[in-house]
């Protein structure tokens, strides 16, 4: 290392970012870059309609960075653009970056740090912030809850290294890559169809490579929008909708992932063994997708005749989905009301007991009603109040913390999250994220000034890659 990786950025590093038909989004993003200066080379892989693709070209060309648009068909799926880019790169180092998220450069900076100093690590990224960004209107950044916060996956053993990544699965699309590994595992996943498994495969095959270091900073902010929807996108609705192409792309994907291991000249075991270890840990992957509490759900629909589609969405399917696949408290449906107990008729005895309560009850409030005696001997303490049982604690409602452009509302999962024992969220590491977040702000002039130009500008750098 010639001097701090900091200042060799623009050598060592490249931003490739996806988009389509989100000029809003890529607006925000882009302009965040560039008010922080960055000088890294910046790939923007654009589908979207003509219309999209005049402001993405206006938009780079007024900003000042070293940024790069390709340009695509519009039936380009996500991860081929992915591919696509990642041959464009002529950096070391690489990272994709949707549109509507963020990346933090002194936590890129970090994992880059971390990825020089150990040889072995294929990809590394530090914890992901989810975000909601209420400029327009209100003001407010709402930082609500720590996204990925796994540990480093550091076996010397590749498929214990699988192992690790599915027993607590967090996607790694999103980390700071050899430029190398991410072509290959782009390259391995290109023949799938499906995103569910182009993105397990791409995990996998990751930590195949090498170590993935989970770096104690923030790197990543992810918005909370709505995502494009795709199909077959959970490994229980697939299973649901047509096992046997789920069973079909499951072959598949085990073949591919047992030649990547047996190939390794560091690997020991033979290919039966290794398949065998791969069944067990896409079983119990797909175990933890499929909680018992869903399953007489889904058989008395199925052995009903009725459709499954309608199920997805039910919320009796959907919490304990949740819960088995996210560390939060769990959730629960409220119960059902029980019937209230038949009234018996009452007896003669019940009647004038029920008067006579009512006379008491009358007498005792005209008693209440009059004036207290004087207080002659001094008034005994109040006893103290029980201590509130956290069971039934009213939420921690948001703080506030004011900022340079906006106030940031800081929910309690952000700072108090499972992790936190290795990635503390103190005061001071609020201080510089809400600082870096300073520098995002979405909805400003600069998406009127940078409507679409008529006509395509001459020279803008803009280039056209494989439709």
């Amino acid at each position: 290392m010639t001097g701090p990786v900091g200042d060799r950025l623009p050598a060592l590093f490249t931003l490739v970012v996806p988009t389509y038909n989100r000029p809003h989004e890529l607006t925000a993003l882009m302009n965040y870059l560039a008010r922080l200066r960055v000088r890294f080379p910046i790939l923007v892989l654009d589908s979207g309609s003509e219309e999209s693709r005049r402001t993405t070209r206006n938009l780079v060309g007024h900003l000042g960075l070293s940024a790069t648009v390709l340009e695509y068909d519009s039936s380009a799926k996500p991860f081929d653009k992915f591919r696509y880019g990642s041959f464009r790169v002529t950096t070391p180092y690489a990272a994709i970056c949707a549109d509507d998220d963020l990346i933090l450069v002194d936590g890129l900076v970090a994992c880059l740090e971390a990825l020089e100093a150990d040889p072995q690590a294929a990809v590394a990224h530090g914890y992901y912030f989810a975000f909601t960004d209420r400029t327009r209107g209100e003001g407010l950044m709402d930082l609500e809850h720590i996204v990925y916060d796994s540990r480093s996956i550091e076996s010397p053993d590749p498929i214990a290294r699988v192992r690790d990544l599915f027993r607590d699965y967090q996607a790694l699309t999103y980390g700071i890559y050899r430029t190398h590994v991410l072509r290959d595992v782009l390259n391995a996943t290109s023949p799938f169809r499906h995103v569910l498994t182009q993105e397990l495969l791409s995990g996998a095959l990751s930590v195949v490579h090498g170590k993935m270091l989970r770096v104690p900073v923030f790197s990543n902010g992810r918005a909370i929008n709505a995502s494009h929807p795709y199909t077959r996108w959970h490994p229980f609705l697939w299973l649901m909708e047509d096992p046997e192409s789920l069973a079909k792309e499951y072959a598949w994907f085990r073949q591919v992932l047992v030649s990547a291991l047996t190939d390794r000249p560091d690997y020991a075991r033979d290919a039966a063994d290794t398949g065998r270890l791969l069944d067990l840990i896409a079983t119990f992957y797909l175990y933890r997708h499929t909680p018992p509490e869903t399953f007489d759900l889904i058989l008395d629909r199925a052995f009903g005749d009725q459709p499954m589609d309608r199920l997805w969405q039910d919320l009796a399917m959907q919490l304990p989905m949740i819960n088995s696949a996210e560390n939060v408290e769990p959730l629960f449906l409220p119960p059902q009301p029980a019937p209230p107990p038949p009234v018996p008729a009452r007896t003669t005895g019940e009647r004038i007991g029920r008067k006579l309560g009512r006379l008491i009850d009358k007498v005792m409030r005209l008693q209440a009603a009059a004036p207290p005696p004087a207080q002659t001997a001094e008034a005994l303490p109040l006893p103290p109040m029980p201590a509130p049982d956290p069971a039934t604690a009213p939420e921690v409602p948001p703080q506030d913390l004011p900022g340079g452009t906006r106030t940031y509302r800081i929910f309690p999962a952000l700072q108090h999250h499972p992790a936190s024992a290795r990635f503390a969220v103190t005061p001071e590491v609020l201080a510089a994220l809400t600082g870096a977040l300073d520098a995002y702000r979405p909805w400003d002039d600069a998406v009127e000034a940078l409507a679409p130009e008529p006509q395509p500008a001459a020279g803008d750098g803009s280039a056209h890659g494989p439709g």
